[in-house]
């Protein structure tokens, strides 16, 4: 590739709180999946996702308003979502409570707006930390227990998968007459693999957790159902 790619820094005059989140919860789900093969590698991972936590919510900002240039080509329309995002991972990768007050007290009403399903893609991560946070509710976490945050991230992932179920009562009109889902016409196709993705994942969760009906109004739908929708994706 000869296209030029110019490095862009964020710091703590120059932040990028999305983009900083972001890698923070690629590194703390890196680390699980190196945890039992290279302890030493899964360290250094975790480490540096917290570092890298640690700076993108102590320093607030969204990369594309420290960087105007960029927004042309992937403008971030926030940084909440990745904050909720990383702290989720983390929470999984260490156990560490302070990360759920994160998500569930903290910054809750703040960011997580709970109040119904959204798109997950490259700009938004609140719908893949509603699924990732619902597992703590299908397998009986400890922290999940009396957990009222849980409850509304796990009511959101169930409205969620209502939605993108075609025969549900509440299924989204954003789809093509043939089924695809459909929000933007640029780069359409990242909603549509972004939610096959999350209900082949909600599918697992419902199956290892012996909890296999969701309910959709007066409807009820099996781990099949969401697998046959992925497969139309």
């Amino acid at each position: 590739m000869t296209t030029k790619r110019p490095l862009k820094l964020v710091n703590s005059s120059k932040p990028g709180s999305d983009v900083a989140a972001e890698t923070a919860a690629a590194l703390a789900s890196a680390s699980l999946v190196f945890k039992k093969t290279d302890s030493t590698y899964s360290s250094t991972l975790l480490k540096h996702a917290k570092q890298l936590f640690t700076f993108a919510d102590k320093y607030k900002g969204s990369y594309t308003k420290s960087h105007p240039e960029v927004a042309t080509y992937y403008n971030s329309t926030g940084y909440g979502d990745e904050l909720l995002w990383a702290a989720s991972w983390l929470y999984h990768a260490t156990g560490d409570t302070t990360y759920l007050r994160y998500v569930t007290e903290e910054n809750a009403d703040k960011y997580a707006k709970v109040d119904g399903p959204t798109w997950f893609s490259w700009d938004n991560k609140l719908a893949g930390a509603q699924v990732l946070l619902s597992r703590l509710s299908f397998f009986g976490d400890k922290g999940a227990k009396g957990n009222s945050g849980i409850d509304d991230y796990k009511k959101s992932a169930d409205e969620l998968m209502c939605a993108l179920l075609p025969d549900s009562p509440s299924a989204t009109a954003s789809r093509t007459k043939s089924g695809l889902i459909w929000i933007t016409k640029w780069d359409s196709l990242q909603h549509p693999v972004g939610s096959a993705f999350l209900a082949v994942l909600y599918s697992d969760y419902m199956r290892a957790s012996d909890n296999e009906i969701l309910s959709c109004g007066d409807d009820s739908f099996e781990p099949s159902d969401l697998r046959k929708f992925a497969q139309s994706q």
